[in-house]
């Protein structure tokens, strides 16, 4: 009860690894209370807190991060959410703060980075590894509509201009101006750079979609794509890109992009 008292913040775990929770429950000891809830069961949390919030969330998981951090947002306006990544991918973090994360942990954050970053969002700041404040000077964010994001994923699933053409609905005259506007805008130089970047991303924001198309792209033939509207393509919204590209210092001490 007396180590109850002395916690100075009520931190929701959501995760489906025990092991992490426990770790985290074991590292803030004494300064955080810790509670666990899977991410199915987000919705009951919602009601249990309707009085009393907790001071933050951490979200952990694998996959549909941004519809979690949304889901959040609606049932806890008021309440930060920390995304812990299980890697340390760049894209992934940024991404993760541009949909409003206030703070960003992943498996290899120590017991200090976990009770500083914790500390630091209950007081309405971010907090960030040093490594993601890097990138974010060292990476550039490019906007595509939803139109784009669409062509670039289906250029990194090995599509033909002809099946992306078929796919989207417009000509294989009007992909090809798409993939030379988006050369242009990304800054790469071909289809197989604009194929890697994309891998990227989508790697990032599903890797179980990911290793589907792997899969299905390697039990043999890989069948015509199917229209967009079929396929469960239905994104309205513009979409980020995060492109490595750090500033180049110059003798004099100024900066200009790459």
């Amino acid at each position: 009860m007396e180590a109850e008292k002395s916690c100075i913040g009520h931190v929701v775990v959501c995760t489906d690894r025990e092991l992490l929770f426990l770790a985290i429950e074991r590292m803030v000891e004494g300064t955080f209370r810790c509670e666990r809830v899977r991410a199915e069961g987000l919705g009951g949390m919602f009601q249990r807190f309707e009085a009393v919030a907790p001071d933050s969330v951490i979200l952990d998981t694998e996959t549909s991060v941004p519809q979690l951090m949304r889901k959040i947002g609606k049932g806890l306006p008021a309440v930060p959410v920390i995304v812990w990544q299980r890697a340390n991918a760049t894209e992934a973090s940024l991404h993760a703060l541009e949909l409003g994360a206030c703070g960003i942990l992943h498996d290899s954050s120590t017991a200090a980075d976990i009770t500083t970053c914790l500390t630091t969002v209950q007081e309405g700041h971010v907090w960030v590894p040093r490594s993601v404040a890097q990138a974010s000077l060292d990476f550039r964010r490019y906007r595509l509509s939803p139109r784009e994001w669409q062509a670039m994923k289906l250029v990194s699933q090995g599509y033909c201009n002809k099946e992306i053409a078929y796919s989207m609905g417009i000509t294989e005259g009007t992909t090809k101006v798409y993939l030379s506007r988006m050369f242009d805008k990304l800054e790469v130089s071909d289809r197989y750079e604009l194929a890697l970047l994309g891998l990227r991303h989508f790697s990032h924001a599903n890797p179980q979609e990911s290793a589907a198309g792997d899969q299905k792209q390697t039990s043999g033939a890989r069948p015509f794509a199917k229209p967009l509207a079929e396929a469960g393509f239905g994104a309205e919204h513009s979409h980020s890109v995060f492109v490595y590209r750090p500033p180049v210092r110059l003798s004099t001490g100024a900066e200009r992009p790459w």
